[in-house]
């Protein structure tokens, strides 16, 4: 494996960490508002489990 390919391997991992840790982030205060109003907001139930 050349070095390139390490850096990206590892850069990779890094973003993946990153959309799970905002994900995360942003799924507390998603849960706490009523769904109809998610509803008018424009998310869907797909949306949010993202």
């Amino acid at each position: 494996m050349t070095s390139r390919n390490v850096f990206r391997g590892m850069f990779d991992a890094l973003v993946e960490a990153r959309t799970r840790q905002a994900a995360a982030y942003v799924r507390g205060p998603l849960s706490m508002v009523d769904g109809e109003d998610l509803r008018r907001a424009g998310f869907t139930s797909t949306k949010r489990e993202r």
